[in-house]
């Protein structure tokens, strides 16, 4: 899939997840945070079983997904972890679908996936992040540049011979050198 469309792109993305292994992950987690009681909130998890499965049928966007993945978590099927069940299954299914991305981009996608549906940060920013990452712009001197977590900005002062960037954050006096996927245009 040529990762550019990906958020336009539709495909069945739940189709290989069942239910199963949605309570699976929620087990999980609750064993790993000390025995947290994994339980289900009874009226919640069966319409969100039910939604589920009919979701696992149904061609969406990545935009989709992560709406359909929040609604999940805003339903609370389980009585523990509800954001980071749905979040981690985000955080997978986007890692499949953006394999042989550079990793940095791929992990940053990831991550804005995950603490969208887990509520943690808007929506639409994550979208757009998501986007912007998928997008690779060839970089010049000038150009103004973020790291993929948009800590840092600053801008490109020249391209090394072996395709690295040479970037002066802003504020700094030291250059930084970068891999290019490593760094996101901006205005």
């Amino acid at each position: 899939m040529d990762h550019s469309e990906l958020t336009s792109a539709r495909a069945p993305f739940l189709k290989s997840i069942s239910w199963a292994s949605v309570i699976m992950v929620n087990q999980a987690l609750c064993a790993r945070s000390g025995n947290v009681p994994h339980g289900f909130n009874s009226d919640q998890a069966e319409i969100t079983r039910i939604d589920w499965e009919s979701a696992r049928t149904t061609e969406m966007t990545i935009r989709e997904l992560l709406h359909f993945l929040y609604q999940c978590h805003k339903n609370a099927p389980f009585l523990n972890f509800n954001g980071n069940v749905f979040g981690e299954i985000a955080r997978r299914i986007l890692a499949v679908s953006l394999l042989g991305m550079p990793v940095k981009r791929m992990e940053a996608a990831c991550s804005l996936a995950a603490h969208s549906v887990a509520g943690v940060l808007d929506f639409e920013a994550a979208v757009n992040g998501i986007n912007s990452l998928l997008t690779v712009e060839v970089l010049r001197p000038g150009d103004r540049v973020s790291t993929l977590r948009m800590t840092t900005k600053g801008k490109v002062t020249r391209i090394l011979a072996d395709g690295r960037l040479a970037w002066l954050p802003d504020g700094r006096k030291t250059e930084l050198l970068a891999a290019p996927e490593t760094l996101i245009k901006i205005v």
